[in-house]
């Protein structure tokens, strides 16, 4: 995003943030031209704050910035150009923490919720966890690698999942969510 920055673009890049999955391209200082605009803005002496509300979009914004940059750096996706000073040292700061974690084994499989039959080879039938109503009408999804717990675009958490293990979403766009970053592919 390039050009003068002001309410209305702040508030039109939280929309688009929220109507994609992928990051959008954003000029190296926005967030210090923002910050800069905010700090200008006069509060009346009563009634709303026009202030208070900016720095409540600008952190909505960055907020929902740093889950998507969460998940470039959990699967090694580039970041778009250009992109915020901000942004890019927290993309090198994951990159650089998850290159240090390792696994000594294996987690269990976390196919949720736990079906009758999943449980059953398992060994754990007794511990069946009955669908919840609410994901009745939920489509199937497989994982095309292990994944780690993450929180998708409807705020609902998904994971840890491994490679090939099948996973109910109720979301729409958490499914082309999963399925644009090649993470899952539709499952019969």
């Amino acid at each position: 995003m390039e050009g003068k920055i002001d309410y209305s673009s702040i508030w039109k890049l939280s929309v688009q943030e929220d109507q994609t999955n992928e990051l959008q391209p954003l000029s190296k200082d926005f967030y210090d031209k923002s910050i800069s605009l905010i700090n200008q803005i006069k509060d009346p002496e009563m009634g709303r704050s026009p202030k208070a509300n900016s720095l409540k979009l600008l952190n909505k914004l960055f907020e929902k910035r740093k889950q998507k940059i969460t998940i470039y750096a959990a699967y090694n996706k580039p970041l778009p150009n250009p992109i915020p000073k901000e942004e890019q040292d927290l993309y090198v700061e994951l990159i650089t923490l998850l290159k240090g974690v390792t696994l000594n084994k294996n987690p269990a499989s976390a196919e949720y919720p736990y079906t009758k039959e999943a449980s059953t080879e398992r060994g754990d039938a007794e511990n069946v966890i009955e669908q919840p109503e609410y994901l009745s009408e939920a489509k199937q999804v497989k994982a095309l690698q292990d994944m780690p717990e993450l929180l998708l675009p409807s705020g609902n958490k998904v994971g840890p999942a491994n490679k090939g293990d099948i996973i109910k979403i109720s979301n729409e766009n958490d499914i082309k969510f999963l399925i644009s970053n090649s993470l899952c592919e539709y499952s019969s």
